[in-house]
């Protein structure tokens, strides 16, 4: 999903999806409302396939997973933002899921390692290894990071997006993960380096800090209606 709306947040995903495009990987991309210059450079970049607009993200990520799914046999959901990760970690899980003894798990959660999750705001981290660990005990599975950002899941997973809120917010994430696990599908953890990205490091005002709260609350919101769903 992307939503650009000044000419900084374009400038940043244009350099963003480039990196994505090297990859030579279909990308399947739908906008929530950008400025037409950025809609009209998505209609011409190499790789990507937008899928008929729509607002809000919980929708953008349900038709793009939905366009996506029906192509392929595994779908790698992520942000688009993701420039660092695009460039120096992604390339590397990829040629991971190629080289493996063993079929991939029905769905992989990329997580950061203790030293990646460290470079991220303070505030960020207090919310999301508050989440994480609150995760781990209600499911009683190992610690983890939940809350990086990209999936790698089956394709028919992506059918679970149909029961979730579209006011879920990124709690779906956490839906769609919960879902996977209450169906005793096989999901795993892949930690890598995952950093936070230089220009992020500095959030540390009041309206960022309130911003992970929002996330928190999503994700906890999640948790509880996959469990009693």
């Amino acid at each position: 999903m992307t939503l650009a709306r000044s000419e900084q947040e374009q400038d940043r995903l244009q350099r963003s999806l480039n990196a994505l495009s090297a990859l030579n990987l279909p990308i399947f991309l739908t906008d929530g409302g950008s400025t037409p210059v950025f809609q009209e450079w998505l209609a011409k970049a190499p790789q990507i396939r937008c899928c008929e607009p729509c607002r809000g993200l919980v929708s953008q990520v349900r038709r793009s997973v939905t366009v996506a799914a029906a192509q392929a046999d595994f779908v790698l959901y992520t942000e688009p933002d993701k420039l660092e990760f695009f460039l120096n970690e992604l390339p590397a899980f990829l040629m991971s899921l190629q080289t493996a003894d063993a079929p991939p798990a029905d769905l992989i959660v990329l997580s950061r390692n203790q030293t990646a999750f460290h470079t991220f705001p303070a505030g960020q981290q207090v919310a999301e290894r508050s989440f994480n660990d609150i995760a781990s005990h209600i499911l009683q599975s190992a610690p983890g990071d939940l809350l990086y950002g990209p999936l790698c899941f089956r394709a028919e997973l992506g059918r679970e997006l149909d029961t979730i809120p579209d006011d879920a917010g990124w709690g779906w994430r956490i839906h769609l993960y919960v879902r996977a696990r209450l169906a005793a599908r096989q999901v795993s953890l892949h930690d890598g380096p995952y950093a936070c990205p230089p220009e992020q490091r500095g959030e540390t005002d009041q309206a960022s800090s309130l911003y992970r709260v929002q996330q928190l609350v999503q994700n906890l919101t999640a948790l509880r209606q996959a469990l009693q769903t």
